[in-house]
């Protein structure tokens, strides 16, 4: 009989420990056991959907630092305005978003960074949404996001 995972006690903590779709094995921490243990259930089931082709893979966790230099050495050299470009991102996106995971930029997010830019023109804060919404949807051609699915 398989032995079935459950949460550790890590210090004051709980861990949960799987091996992923791709055989590595991961780990996270939880302040407390239900937690753990409701967390170690979901990636165990989504793991066995992606071996099974239920699921599609799960994107590679990438920061927007990473797309942001992506962005600036594969698709800045054939913009026309680069210099705008690269200051809207050492301005306003990097100093936003830059450490944060491509899946941690959320709507509320932005409206915070649009809040904070109001003494800003409009027409500024439109040329940098346009800046992140073009690089997020280059992320989603890059498989580094999942493209937002409509609702009925």
């Amino acid at each position: 009989m398989a032995r079935t995972a459950r949460p550790v006690k890590l210090r004051n903590k709980w861990r949960i420990r799987w091996i992923d779709a791709d055989g590595t094995r991961q780990s996270a921490v939880y302040e407390k056991f239900g937690d753990a243990d409701k967390a170690l259930r979901r990636v165990q089931t989504e793991t066995d959907q992606v071996k099974t082709g239920e699921r599609d893979r799960p994107p590679p966790p990438k920061t927007f630092n990473d797309l942001a230099d992506y962005w600036v050495e594969n698709r800045l050299p054939r913009q026309r305005d680069q210099d705008r470009d690269l200051s809207v991102l050492r301005c306003h996106l990097r100093p936003a978003f830059g450490p944060l995971l491509l899946t941690e930029i959320t709507l509320e997010r932005i409206d915070t960074l649009v809040r904070s830019r109001r003494h800003l023109s409009p027409h500024t804060i439109h040329n940098f949404l346009t800046l992140l919404i073009s690089m997020l949807n280059g992320a989603i051609d890059l498989g580094w996001l999942r493209g937002h699915t409509s609702r009925p």
